[in-house]
C-alpha cells in the first residue's frame, strides 16, 4: 500500500507540473493501476479481522499506521516532483 502511495503522489506532481500528464490519464493511473496496487478492501479486510479477533491495540496500530503512512507516502511523491 504504501509504494502505491508514493506512486499515487508521483502520478499527481507530474499532473500538477503542467503538461505532463491529461486529467484523464492520471485518473487512468491512480485510480486503475495504482487503485488495483494498493486495494483499500485489502486493508479493510485485515482491519476487520483483527477487530474480529478483539485486537484493539493491534487494530488501532494497523489502521493508524496505515494511513498515516500512505498520506505521507503521496506527500513525499509529491513533493520529488515538485522539486524536481
Amino acid at each position: 500500500m504504501i509504494p502505491g502511495s508514493l506512486l499515487t503522489g508521483f502520478i499527481f506532481g507530474l499532473t500538477g507540473k503542467g503538461d505532463w500528464l491529461s486529467a484523464e490519464f492520471c485518473i487512468f493511473l491512480t485510480v486503475g493501476i495504482c487503485g488495483g496496487f494498493t486495494t483499500f478492501p485489502a486493508l479493510t479486510d485485515d482491519a476487520f479481522l483483527l477487530l474480529q479477533s478483539r485486537e484493539w491495540l493491534r487494530f488501532i496500530i494497523y489502521a493508524s499506521l496505515s494511513f498515516t503512512l500512505g498520506l505521507v507516502a503521496v506527500y513525499i511523491g509529491r513533493m520529488t516532483i515538485k522539486l524536481v
